[in-house]
């Protein structure tokens, strides 16, 4: 199933938590839009609502967690909250509920966390912050990345512990509430001295329970740990940039350019390995229990998602 509408490459995507019988995606891209598409496997996913009127591309996206009708988004160096509960199929960025500007570079990445009370989120220059939704207040942590900072993502199951990547080589956990960091993955450090690639950290993922994560990096290795991620150890799956990272149920799933890996239960090496013809180059990532979503672009351009079953 293909998912065309975008006019640029689609560079993130995000499953709603919240439907039980259907699906909800958001997609974000550098044609300056966000999309909503419903429906389900069985009879396809639509485009049903569109957020228009950015000046520069919407990089990255994130569901409520307790609310299926409000959706956060990055655009530059603001955040932006919008109501999806509106009978109009075009919602403007001037009708966002809340915007808040905490950069002056453009933010790569943002999550939030199961309660809906803090929203996580880095950019550019290496920082990653904290932006409290109920005062609107946006904290950076005192430390940061030496080089872009690529992604965060909250340790499922713990709240209190949020993951970060670079391209300075590092991931690291933070606690969230101190702003320290509490663990490091170095990867310019593990690397070996005939790595002709650099370490850059594009991907993470956490599994449900929390007690497995996985760290994707520009040379194809993906890194694997428990809930440390100073233990971690390289495994090679693809020949290029991992640019996503998912779990499946208790499966992971990793995601380069142009290959999609499906991993054995135990981590140790992957089970099956399928090429993916459908996209030019894929950029992002997400996944149900049955389902990937896979992001990028056409060979003419255009962006395109493809959803594909999964099959254990």
């Amino acid at each position: 199933m293909f998912l065309d509408g975008h006019s640029q490459p689609v560079i993130d995507l995000c499953v709603s938590p919240h439907d039980q019988r259907g699906i909800t995606l958001a997609t974000a891209s550098e044609d300056c839009t966000a999309r909503i598409w419903t429906g389900s496997f069985d009879d396809g996913l639509r485009s049903t609502k569109a957020v228009v009127g950015f000046e520069d591309a919407v990089v990255a996206l994130a569901w409520d967690t307790r609310n299926a009708h409000k959706l956060y988004l990055s655009n530059g160096g603001s955040l932006f909250l919008f109501s999806l509960d509106t009978p109009k199929p075009l919602i403007h960025a001037s009708n966002a509920l809340e915007t808040w500007k905490v950069s002056e570079v453009e933010i790569n990445s943002i999550r939030i966390d199961r309660k809906s009370l803090e929203l996580a989120w880095c950019d550019d220059s290496g920082a990653v912050g904290i932006l409290n939704l109920s005062t609107g207040k946006s904290r950076l942590f005192r430390m940061k990345h030496a080089n872009i900072a690529s992604k965060v993502l909250y340790k499922s199951a713990k709240d209190g512990e949020l993951l970060s990547a670079s391209y300075d080589g590092s991931a690291l956990i933070w606690d969230a509430r101190k702003g320290t960091i509490s663990d490091t993955l170095d990867l310019s450090a593990r690397q070996s001295a005939q790595a002709t690639t650099p370490s850059f950290v594009l991907s993470l993922a956490s599994s449900e329970d929390g007690k497995r994560l996985a760290t994707g990096a520009g040379n194809g290795s993906v890194w694997m740990s428990s809930t440390r991620l100073s233990n971690a150890r390289e495994v090679v799956a693809h020949t290029g940039p991992v640019v996503g990272l998912a779990f499946a149920d208790s499966r992971l799933l990793s995601c380069s350019l142009h290959q999609l890996c499906v991993w054995k239960e135990n981590l140790e090496e992957v089970a099956t390995t399928v090429d993916i013809k459908d996209l030019e180059k894929a950029n992002c990532i997400a996944a149900t229990r049955t389902h990937v979503f896979i992001g990028g672009f056409t060979q003419s351009g255009s962006g395109r998602v493809l959803v594909m079953p999964l099959e254990f």
